[in-house]
């Protein structure tokens, strides 16, 4: 008999005990009973479906497990981002075509500029494509005037100033340029 199916396992099984000598019994209780097939059915099925069970809840479980471990990662991930943003110093970066040598921020509309901040810089100036840390600068929207080593004087308004933020001003920025 070909099996193709729980029931013609059963079925097989059931003729393999029947063909069998009684000395040849696997017993399931005392020695003095012929084991029933019935049972052995059902102790199968129900092992089988123990299994399958079993199986999903491992797997429901281990879909909840990572399911939380993503979560939380990713949870852990931002709030160390805004941590590390509000840690971070805030910097101007130079993407004009010329040095900087002079370098103020005000309040927008106000006409309270800083000191020049290119005294924070090592040689006191700000290069192209260099970064200049923004010491004292507290986050909101500012105005920003430079004086580039052309002589060239330049005011870039109403620059938003996020905590670990680097502002960048490029030449296409430039709206505003008195020539030396």
């Amino acid at each position: 008999m070909k099996i193709t199916s729980f029931k013609n396992f059963v079925e097989a099984f059931k003729k393999s005990v029947n063909r069998t000598s009684s000395t040849n019994y696997c017993y399931v209780g005392p020695q003095t009973q012929k084991p029933n097939t019935d049972d052995l059915a059902d102790l199968i099925r129900d092992a089988n479906l123990v299994r399958g069970l079993m199986m999903r809840r491992t797997l429901g479980t281990l879909v909840r497990k990572a399911f939380f471990i993503i979560a939380l990662s990713l949870a852990i991930a931002s709030g160390i981002d805004q941590v590390s943003a509000q840690d971070r110093p805030i910097r101007f970066w130079n993407l004009t075509k010329n040095t900087i040598s002079e370098f103020y921020l005000a309040p927008t509309g106000t006409s309270r500029w800083s000191a020049n901040l290119c005294k924070n810089d090592k040689d006191g100036r700000v290069d192209f494509d260099e970064r200049l840390q923004l010491r004292d600068v507290s986050p909101g929207n500012y105005d920003a005037r430079f004086t580039d080593i052309t002589g060239r004087t330049c005011t870039v308004r109403n620059i938003k100033i996020d905590p670990g933020a680097i502002i960048s001003i490029a030449e296409k920025d430039l709206t505003s340029c008195e020539p030396h």
